[in-house]
């Protein structure tokens, strides 16, 4: 089956999206650290951070495999800053993540 990609949904906090971000990047950095600046414990605490921009979650970019999370654009409190994670096996899309950050995930106010 191809990759598909999809937007996180609307739902804040502890959502079945949430889980399914937080177990992705578990997966991705169980042998070594390869999201070091995104990793299960830096998505936690983004996803319960008071400043957290909750308006914009759907930009946030998911793309499954299956069924599967492969990779992952996405903000940690406010629009501005992305953080790309891709599974290594799917570094084929790193590309499509950085187009796709560069044109959802910046701050529209700071340009």
């Amino acid at each position: 089956m191809s990759v598909l990609f999809r937007n996180y949904g609307p739902e804040p906090f502890f959502s079945d999206d949430y889980r399914k971000v937080r177990d992705f990047l578990i997966r991705i950095n169980a042998k070594k650290l390869t999201t070091p600046r995104m990793s299960w414990g830096a998505w936690e605490w983004a996803v319960t951070h008071g400043g957290r921009d909750q308006d914009n979650l759907v930009k946030i970019g998911l793309w499954e495999d299956n069924g599967n999370l492969v990779a992952l654009a996405t903000y940690e409190c406010p629009l501005g800053e992305g953080f790309l994670c891709v599974d290594e096996a799917y570094a084929y899309l790193k590309p499509e993540l950085v187009v796709y950050a560069k044109e959802n995930l910046h701050d529209v106010y700071n340009l």
